[in-house]
């Protein structure tokens, strides 16, 4: 008889993510139905060389960047705000509170995370949570955190077309996103401190019926 745990007794479980209170605000349409919010850090693993890229290639949008920065990396994406022409519609923000980063996205129509290494940025489920819907590009657990064609879209890392076109899908389709708003809302409360407590609840309950 092999000693050890038995692979039907292992059972994995979400850690706690969001707060609750975020659902506690409603969703609005924002004034502008064509701004994009960029949440985290300015630094070249974050992909937003290929976002600005992606921007350049769809007219009707604005982006809005908020986060701290590298000061090199930013330097680097003045230049190319100079060299695709878009200094008009992108705006930098620099760090922000954490009242800031929720009326942010709450003003805004798209967050878009175009990472390109990263594991589970929680500002997707914040989002979510505040009915936003997010493009996000497929790496680490975000596939896990983003129901693609439901909540949002996603996309492949480092391609500005694909981006661009997933950008210009729901800025143009106003029905689309109160769809994917609805969904995010009632799937990010699956990442709540307080449905992960159910959970653990729950898996304590089978344990102790299975001596």
């Amino acid at each position: 008889m092999s000693k050890g745990i038995r692979e039907d007794s292992i059972k994995v479980t979400e850690p706690p993510f969001i707060s609750s209170k975020l659902f506690s605000r409603q969703p609005k349409e924002p004034s502008n139905s064509n701004r994009l919010l960029y949440l985290g850090r300015v630094v070249p693993k974050k992909g937003l060389h290929i976002l600005l890229r992606a921007l350049s290639l769809v007219n009707d949008a604005e982006l809005v960047i908020a986060g701290p920065y590298e000061t090199q990396y930013f330097e680097k994406l003045q230049k190319l705000l100079a060299k695709l022409k878009l200094e008009d519609r992108v705006k930098f923000k620099g760090k922000v509170t954490e009242e800031e980063k929720i009326d942010l996205m709450s003003n805004c129509s798209v967050l878009v995370c175009p990472t390109l290494a990263d594991y589970h940025p929680i500002v997707l489920l914040e989002a979510q949570a505040l009915g936003v819907p997010v493009i996000a590009t497929k790496v680490g657990a975000i596939p896990e955190i983003v129901l693609d064609g439901e909540t949002g879209l996603l996309v492949k890392a480092g391609d500005p077309y694909e981006l661009a076109k997933s950008i210009a899908t729901l800025v143009k389709n106003d029905d689309l996103r109160r769809r994917f708003s609805v969904k995010a809302r009632e799937f990010a409360k699956n990442f709540t401190v307080e449905r992960s407590v159910e959970k653990l609840e729950r898996l304590y309950h089978d344990i102790i019926n299975q001596r």
